[in-house]
């Protein structure tokens, strides 16, 4: 049910906004389309590499799946 998976994605949005630390990227924003059902962020821009490059130059790093 997509209901479903937006409220879960809303909440985890939630979540993710009260956390604050320098390790972590800040979220601002969360937009779902409801014609194809995706949900985007948007994020604070980081310095560094992204993180496919880095599992493409290390290899798997564990408890990281790729979800795309």
């Amino acid at each position: 049910n997509s209901h479903k998976l937006h409220f879960s994605d809303i909440q985890e949005y939630k979540n993710f906004r009260r956390l604050n630390h320098k390790n972590i990227v800040n979220i601002h924003e969360l937009h779902i389309d409801l014609l194809t059902k995706k949900t985007y962020l948007v994020m604070e821009v980081a310095k560094g590499k992204d993180l496919q490059t880095i599992l493409d130059s290390q290899g798997k790093i564990d408890g990281i799946r790729k979800q795309f």
